[in-house]
């Protein structure tokens, strides 16, 4: 900004994250100067008091997670929580664990929220009740420590059920996809009508539509894409 909205102050050798300030917070300051620092690096580190509840907060929206913690071994004496971001553990799809089924859920939530078209019939925790229940049956795949990105697949289908971002642009639904893809000659997926972005964004990856009539889902007809090695 000019003027100055907000700065950070990064070792070029350890990179450790020494200072991160935003004048106002909750304006997305913090998160640009992350994504620059992020440029070119492959791990970042930094220290923030374990009570700074919403400092923590924030760097593990971003991909942070803690490493170490002390019992006050700083100048303040209090509690601190060393936290690093990994580039491949930030961007390698994983299999989920059962405890990140309420971040998932939140993801699709935080979608139909954002989509105009989508008439809601299922709440929060309708979604995540949905997505437990299939846990066992399903491949779930994220992206992301917590998960920014989510994709459920039905191997005997061949179908990928479901494919959530809450990052678009930054390629997680191209690195999920392509873990769908890996030792498989085939998948389909269902996408809505009005969906014209996740069209085009699946025609990308090689998808085709079938032809097949719509059918309807609520108030927007849904239309059947698939993929074949």
């Amino acid at each position: 900004g000019d003027p100055v909205e907000g700065y950070a102050v990064v070792n070029p050798e350890t990179s450790e994250i020494a200072s991160l300030y935003a004048a106002r917070p909750g304006k997305g300051t913090g998160k640009r100067l992350l994504d620059r620092v992020k440029e070119g690096r492959d791990r970042l580190d930094l220290w923030t008091f374990v009570a700074n509840g919403g400092a923590r907060r924030f760097y593990a929206r971003e991909g942070f997670r803690g490493v170490e913690f002390t019992d006050g071994d700083n100048d303040e004496g209090l509690p601190d929580v060393r936290m690093r971001w990994d580039r491949d553990i930030a961007t390698r799809p994983r299999r989920a664990e059962r405890s990140e089924v309420p971040r998932c859920a939140a993801i699709i939530d935080d979608w139909i929220e954002a989509t105009p078209w989508v008439v809601r019939d299922i709440d929060l925790e309708g979604l995540i009740g949905h997505i437990d229940a299939a846990f066992d049956q399903r491949e779930i795949w994220v992206v992301g420590d917590p998960p920014v990105a989510y994709m459920s697949v039905d191997d005997g289908e061949r179908k990928v059920g479901a494919l959530y971002c809450s990052e678009t642009g930054a390629g997680h639904g191209k690195r999920l996809l392509d873990r769908a893809k890996a030792g498989r000659d085939f998948l389909w997926l269902t996408t809505h009508e009005p969906n014209k972005a996740a069209h085009r964004f699946y025609e990308r990856e090689g998808f085709a539509m079938t032809g097949e009539p719509p059918t309807l889902d609520g108030e927007a007809y849904v239309l059947r894409m698939e993929w074949r090695r």
